[in-house]
């Protein structure tokens, strides 16, 4: 039997929106280190505020709901820098209180 593994190390995590640590919406992307194609976003929101994140891969764009008080992370797997073209998030509106 003969089998072959390949192991790629990624760059640490990079805060794209927000910081480590902070307490409001972040996030934080991993990069292939020979390529700086974004491998995974990870995505995490504070309590009572929830968010849209919107990215695009080669132009195919994909929007994600990510609940209050949440983390989710997405597999992107770019071959290089320029294959995702755009990363935004969107902070749910705020509620309208009735007076």
């Amino acid at each position: 039997m003969l089998a072959e593994v390949v192991v790629v190390k990624a760059d640490p995590a990079q805060p794209m929106f927000g910081q480590l640590g902070e307490v409001t919406s972040a996030v934080v992307v991993n990069r292939d280190p020979d390529s700086g194609g974004i491998l995974t976003l990870t995505t995490t929101t504070p309590v009572g505020q929830g968010m849209a994140l919107h990215y695009e891969v080669n132009t195919s764009p994909t929007d994600v709901t990510v609940s209050a008080n949440s983390s989710r992370s997405d597999t992107i797997g770019a071959p290089d820098h320029p294959t995702v073209n755009y990363v935004a998030i969107y902070p749910d509106p705020e509620p309208v209180l009735d007076t």
